[in-house]
């Protein structure tokens, strides 16, 4: 054997399909190999070629040792070490199991030497492809023999062998499997050899470009090579469509067939042994969704299979063993076909592989899933306008708007219709709660608002429910304090934890939600705060109240530097007022002091209430107030639907402070007396004499002109 395969090089050459030379090191294709370790080189002192892997010393021995390895045997075992050789005898189709008599009678199954049967250099139909990269035809791979196969019709019993498996002669005509009458070529020694057809043993071919794949199936020596099946043989492939859902890999070409017959795509390469191309794989991932390794269930098989999906679990390749008992007789998918398992029983096998795969994924979707039959529990709408649900149990309700759009307010009428037990009659902003009659737990977390101003914003909703003191089941929590990745951890395990306290969750106010991440503008962490909120509000069977800002087009559009100041605007140092002396207040959502003739409670979402800002007094009062005559009281400016704006604060006669100007959705700055009327971004002049406004007299500005008049003086 060894004089046959070139003292074992040609063993190495059949089961390492991968381009490698003689003293070179390269990757070991029979594992996960990610260094050029392994070598092939020949012994001087045994005088055959052996193969050394340095990275895996598991893959180092002589060309049986290498069989063996693939085959599952153990050539320090007699048995095994003799179906090594038979193995390879047959494979290589060295001809030394049953030798022929030079004779040139033919024995049964066996070869017959013959000579070169003239002109089978040349072309005709069984000539060795020649699209082979030159590359591969090296020095160290022999360039492949002439052969000649003659072809015939199909005959009545061969037609019938196949149609067992359920394979038609449409099926054999478009993967190009021929009926031979003759095969002949030569051995690597270039001695002549030659099959021919009988009807005890038929012979048949599976072309390609490449050449011939001969198939006997009912003889000893069961496959041929006409040709070089190159480095990446693989049959069925140009048969299969551009897209699909299911691609088996199976070990052998009627394997393929036999699949074909019955509906699925297949394709297979030169052995259950051989190594997958990944690039191949990688390639057909992008047209079918399941790759399923299908090999045969003897112990070669189910070894090679599972060591083919281990080294493609990054292609997400899947593993199928067939129910059977993996004799000779009952081993591949064409026995099980042949059993009488029908294409729908190999579909379920398929779907309890899914099941397998899939199992936790499906278990937890059950819950999931829709049963008519039995409704599920009707959702309580916590919060409505009218007829139309804004926030029921299990969802969110996002309320977004400008600044001073009055959106803390609003959700302080939110918490103020949570805490009542009973239905009444009170001012809700036009909405209806739903009663908190089992005194279940309502959560207020507010990131924007000074602990000081949020104590007073809570007064105001406990009198706006009719209460004098906070029911046990409200918490109110300022978070201004925590940084940002602080602050959804501290509520979600404070939701966690009153859920359990009381009994349940009626509602839940985030004043600020924007303020819990890092940038909002961030979609994927944005879209993963909505997510957690989401998830919360299912968990605890509770509504979600989120109060978000709202940037205007015309800010968003502006300089960097205006943009930057919108987001300083928000800040609640800067909006509370919460320095020394400062008045504070944020228009409506502060609500601060409130003009005589209207409640605090008038507050209007939207469009409308930018139109008119309930901050002022009627027009005629605020022009009175613009020519000072509230200067040094307790009056407030306001906003006229015509455009003018005036302060929004005047002084107050136990401090001196001069007030801040106030235009259309501007929040309000704090002034200091004694330093002229500075804001925060500079100082406030006189147009018309360019001077600076002393402290305590009040000033407008026109929006049509574009002038700051003073009436006291400058």
């Amino acid at each position: 054997m060894l004089a046959r395969t070139s003292n074992g090089l040609d063993v190495f050459r059949h089961y390492l399909p991968v381009k490698w030379r003689v003293g070179r090191n390269f990757l070991n294709p029979l594992y996960a190999d990610s260094k050029a370790s392994c070598n092939v080189y020949y012994d001087r002192r045994s005088g055959t070629y052996r193969m050394k892997d340095f990275g895996n010393g598991d893959y180092s021995g002589d060309c049986f040792f290498l069989v063996a390895k693939l085959k599952g045997l153990d050539c320090r075992n007699a048995a095994d070490f003799v179906e090594v050789l038979h193995t390879i005898d047959r494979e290589l189709c060295l001809g030394l199991d049953g030798d022929s008599p030079t004779d040139g009678t033919v024995g049964t199954g066996g070869c017959r030497r013959l000579r070169l049967v003239p002109g089978a250099r040349g072309g005709g139909a069984g000539e060795a492809g020649t699209d082979t990269e030159e590359a591969a035809v090296s020095a160290d791979r022999p360039e492949p023999k002439p052969y000649r196969a003659a072809e015939k019709p199909f005959t009545e019993g061969e037609l019938v062998y196949w149609g067992a498996s359920g394979i038609t002669v449409e099926v054999l005509r478009r993967y190009g499997t021929v009926s031979l009458a003759e095969y002949r070529g030569e051995t690597r020694e270039g001695k002549a050899f030659g099959f021919s057809s009988t009807p005890a043993e038929p012979m048949f071919g599976y072309r390609g470009k490449w050449g011939v794949k001969v198939y006997r199936p009912l003889s000893e020596v069961r496959f041929v090579y006409g040709g070089h099946t190159g480095d990446n043989y693989c049959f069925g492939l140009e048969q299969l469509p551009s897209k699909g859902d299911l691609l088996f890999l199976t070990g052998g070409e009627k394997d393929v067939l036999t699949l074909a017959a019955h509906g699925f795509h297949a394709i297979c390469f030169n052995s259950e042994t051989s190594v997958i191309p990944a690039k191949t794989v990688r390639k057909l991932v992008y047209r079918f969704k399941h790759i399923v390794l299908l090999y045969d269930t003897d112990k070669t098989g189910l070894e090679c299979s599972e060591k083919h999906r281990a080294q493609l679990a990054e292609y997400g390749v899947k593993r199928l063993v067939l129910p059977l008992s993996g004799t000779k007789a009952e081993k591949d998918v064409t026995d099980y076909f042949k059993a009488g398992h029908t294409r729908e029983e190999l579909m379920g096998l398929f779907l309890k592989l899914l099941d397998t795969l899939y199992g936790d994924t499906l278990a937890m979707l059950k819950s999931c899933e829709i049963d008519y039959d039995h409704p599920p529990e009707q959702a309580v709408a916590i919060v409505t306008a009218g007829d139309v649900p804004l926030g029921s149990e299990e969802n969110i309700l996002c309320i977004t708007g400008g600044e001073g759009t009055g959106k803390s307010n609003y959700t302080a009428a939110l918490v103020a219709g949570a805490i009542m037990e009973r239905e009444t009659d009170a001012d809700l902003l036009g909405v209806r709660v739903e009663p908190n009659r089992k005194g279940r737990a309502v959560l207020l977390y507010d990131t924007e608002q000074s602990e000081q101003q949020l104590h007073k914003n809570t007064g105001r909703l406990l009198r706006r429910a009719g209460r004098e003191r906070m029911p046990e089941y409200l918490h109110v929590y300022c978070l201004t304090g925590m940084s940002r990745s602080e602050r959804l951890t501290a509520i979600v395990q404070s939701m966690d934890r009153y859920y359990y306290l009381h009994g349940g969750i009626h509602l839940v106010v985030i004043d600020g939600v924007a303020d819990l991440i890092r940038c909002a503008n961030d979609e994927a962490e944005s879209v993963a705060l909505i997510d957690e909120i989401y998830r919360l509000a299912g968990i605890y069977r509770t509504c979600i109240a989120a109060g978000a800002f709202r940037a205007e087009r015309t800010e968003a559009a502006g300089t960097p530097r205006q943009r930057a100041a919108t987001q300083v605007r928000r800040h609640p140092l800067h909006r509370e007022g919460r320095e020394p002396g400062g008045v504070g207040g944020e228009g409506v959502e502060g609500q601060g002091r409130q003009p005589a003739g209207h409640s605090a409670d008038a507050v209007q979402m939207g469009q409308a209430s930018r139109d008119a800002r309930l901050c002022g007094r009627e027009a005629e009062g605020g022009e009175r107030e613009a020519q000072g005559e509230g200067a040094g009281g307790d009056g407030t400016g306001g906003v006229r639907p015509a455009g003018e704006v005036r302060l929004h604060r005047t002084v107050r006669a136990d401090t001196g402070d001069a007030g801040s100007e106030g235009t259309d959705g501007e929040r309000l700055h704090p002034l200091y007396a004694g330093k002229g009327n500075h804001r925060k971004g500079g100082r406030l002049l006189c147009t018309r004499t360019g001077k600076s406004l002393r402290a305590g007299w009040s000033a407008s500005w026109n929006a049509s002109t574009g002038r700051r008049n003073c009436w006291k003086g400058c």
